[in-house]
């Protein structure tokens, strides 16, 4: 009788009937008796639950002294709730199992989303922001009355910008391939290092991006716009590939010419002549606005390729990379991108008053003024010491570069 009470306390939260003499009398359940208390000892085998002969002692000298209170009625506001037992029973014809309650696994879903987030991660989204804009920009160029922003034009547009934000994926991509025992110290947090992406499946991803983006660049019969995917593959994959001649991010000033060669010559020559030629229709000409495009992204290029090793101090010193950063010190480093950037900002606009155009003028004037005082608002608050805070940095100067291009289409 003891035995089935005690188990009862342990497996009910409700309150049983009994029927006894044509009277329906609601009996408590031992756990919610004041005063109760059922001591056991904790069954050493999860499988086996075996009350102790102590243990039994003491249930019966407190049944003795509260079996009156099971017949009390019970309170609708009663305080003294049975204690939940973390643990789910199971009973069968031989024995009660008390086994921890299983988690929900994870669901295709969460999957499927946890690799989207690392996709998004893998291809450095900042970097195709910054493509988009420059093509975009430059486009807009050669364009003369608003008439020219017809249907067609923004259809050649499209043309340039899919092929070259599939071979910008695959410029990053190649750079995390190659680069994961690195990425390990610097960037833990990128799929590859960090595990989510497996090795097989970054390869996949690079291959295919490559393969399509130049199978793109040749179908859609722009010889500008062909030479400007491949010119972005050829320096990408000499950027990163560690082969004889190659793997040019190892050094400072060919990482440099690498920047260079895709944000200040490749952009705006390339997607320039697609835009006048090949969609526009007209003879080819380069003009005053696109020389100075080169200019002034040939200068912001260096700085985006010498800043941007000023959080990977410590992994590039450990892999023997020689960046500007290690060798001349991050604070040095640091001020000297930030004036050159400022006197930039200077000449680009005296370039931008010397026009016969007031809204060019006026737009290129305050622009880069206001820039340039941006510019300098952020770094007075960096604390050089901090990889987190010049990372910050290093993608503010991406957020700039995305501005001047905001700015270019109104040099005439």
């Amino acid at each position: 009788m003891i035995s089935s009470l005690a188990s009862s306390s342990f497996t009910s939260t409700t309150c049983s009937s009994h029927q006894q003499g044509g009277f329906v009398r609601r009996l408590r359940p031992l756990a919610q008796i004041k005063g109760l208390s059922l001591k056991y000892q904790e069954p050493k085998n999860l499988l086996t639950f075996n009350l102790s002969k102590r243990s039994s002692t003491r249930i019966s000298a407190s049944l003795s002294q509260n079996l009156g209170k099971v017949d009390e009625p019970i309170s609708e506001n009663n305080n003294d709730s049975p204690t939940k037992v973390a643990y789910s029973a199971t009973t069968t014809a031989h024995d009660g199992a008390f086994a921890p309650q299983s988690e929900a696994t994870e669901t295709l879903w969460s999957q499927i989303s946890k690799k989207l987030d690392a996709l998004y991660v893998f291809t450095r989204p900042y970097t195709i922001y910054g493509t988009i804009v420059g093509i975009i920009s430059i486009s807009l160029l050669p364009v003369q009355t608003w008439a020219e922003l017809s249907p067609s034009f923004f259809f050649g547009l499209l043309k340039a910008l899919i092929p070259t934000v599939l071979v910008n994926i695959y410029m990053c991509a190649i750079n995390q391939l190659t680069d994961i025992e690195i990425d390990k110290i610097n960037k833990p947090y990128l799929p590859l290092a960090s595990g989510v992406f497996s090795l097989a499946e970054g390869t996949a991803i690079t291959a295919l991006t490559a393969m399509s983006a130049l199978l793109l660049g040749a179908v859609f019969n722009s010889p500008p716009l062909l030479l400007g995917v491949m010119s972005i593959f050829f320096i990408a994959t000499a950027y990163s590939v560690d082969l004889p001649l190659l793997r040019w991010k190892a050094s400072a000033y060919l990482a440099s010419l690498s920047i260079i060669g895709i944000r200040a010559l490749t952009i705006p020559l390339c997607f320039f002549a697609h835009a006048q030629k090949y969609i526009l229709g007209r003879p080819l000409a380069y003009s005053k606005p696109v020389f100075f495009t080169v200019a002034f992204m040939t200068i912001i290029a260096t700085v985006i390729a010498i800043i941007k090793d000023l959080p990977d101090v410590e992994g590039d010193e450990a892999f023997g990379l020689r960046s500007p950063s290690s060798v001349y010190g991050r604070e040095a480093v640091f001020w000297t991108c930030v004036y050159t950037l400022m006197a930039t900002y200077a000449a680009a606009a005296a370039f931008g008053a010397t026009t016969s155009y007031l809204s060019t003028k006026i737009i290129t004037v305050l622009g880069h003024g206001l820039l340039s005082a941006i510019l300098w608002t952020k770094a007075k608050s960096v604390n050089i010491k901090e990889n987190k805070e010049t990372l910050d940095f290093y993608l503010f100067i991406w957020k700039l570069l995305y501005a001047e291009y905001f700015v270019i289409p109104f040099f005439r």
